[in-house]
C-alpha cells in the first residue's frame, strides 16, 4: 500500500443526511492501521473493505481493485479482475472461487480500540432499517452515530443483541456475548450472517493477523 491517501469506496445511502456504522467502519480501521484514505467514487477506487458490497464491486469496479474483508449480501458472482486480498468469509469466496483468507475487517476492533468500562447490562444494536427499542435493553445504540462513538457504546455492555451485522461482530471481536436478532426489513436475509459465521473456525486473534497480513501490513496488531 502507498503512504499516501488511498482512493477507497465505501457505501453511503444516496441523497440522505445520515451514514451507517457498518460501512463507515471500514475507513476507520484503516486509518486506525495507519492509513490515510479518501473516498472515491467506486469505478475509481483502489480499495474496497468492510461491508456486503460485492454486488456493487460486480457491476462498477475497476480491474486490480484491492477486495480486503467484503463480501456479497446474497449469492452472486463476479467476472472482474480483482486483487482479492481476504473476503468476508467462505461463502463469498466460493461465490468468488478464490482461496483467501475469511473473516470481516470489523474483528479487528479489539485490537485497534481500548474497551471501556462496562457500565450496561445488555445493549441492542438495531439495524438502520430497524425501528425497534425493546424495553429489556438497558441502552439502544444508534448506528447512524460516529464510528468512535458507537464501538465505544458497544464496549460498555455486558451483552449485546443485534439486528445490524457489524453490531454483533465488534462486540464478538471485544469477546462480548452476542445474538442475532432478525429483522424482516434487513436485506439478504441469513445470507450475510451465515458467511461472518463460517469465518470464525479460528480465534480472533489469528483472524486479526491474517487479515493485517493480507492486507500487506509489515507488523500485524
Amino acid at each position: 500500500m502507498t503512504t499516501e491517501a488511498v482512493a477507497t469506496w465505501w457505501w453511503r445511502p444516496p441523497r440522505a443526511n445520515w451514514t451507517n456504522f457498518g460501512d463507515e467502519l471500514g475507513p476507520r480501521i484503516l486509518e486506525r492501521l495507519g492509513l490515510s484514505v479518501r473516498r472515491v467514487p467506486l469505478e475509481h477506487a483502489e480499495l474496497v473493505t468492510v461491508g456486503s458490497i460485492m454486488e456493487h464491486v460486480a457491476k462498477s469496479a475497476r480491474a486490480g481493485l484491492v477486495v480486503w474483508g467484503s463480501g456479497f449480501i446474497k449469492p452472486g458472482s463476479c467476472d472482474r479482475r480483482l486483487d482479492i486480498r481476504a473476503v468476508r468469509g467462505r461463502l463469498t469466496a466460493e461465490a468468488l472461487g478464490v482461496e483467501v483468507p475469511t473473516g470481516d475487517p470489523g474483528l479487528l476492533v479489539s485490537a485497534l480500540w481500548p474497551r471501556p468500562p462496562v457500565r450496561f447490562r445488555t445493549g441492542f444494536v438495531p439495524h438502520y432499517a430497524d425501528r425497534s427499542c425493546p424495553s429489556w435493553a438497558d441502552t439502544v445504540i444508534d448506528v447512524t452515530a460516529p464510528v468512535d462513538d458507537v464501538v465505544a457504546a458497544i464496549g460498555a455492555c455486558s451483552s449485546i443483541a443485534s439486528s445490524s451485522l457489524h453490531g454483533v461482530i465488534v462486540a464478538q471481536s471485544f469477546g462480548i456475548p452476542a445474538l442475532r436478532i432478525p429483522h424482516k426489513k434487513v436485506h439478504g436475509g441469513d445470507f450475510k450472517w451465515t458467511d461472518h459465521l463460517t469465518a470464525l473456525d479460528r480465534p480472533i486473534e489469528a483472524i486479526q493477523h491474517s487479515l493485517t497480513r493480507s492486507l500487506g501490513l509489515t507488523e500485524s496488531v
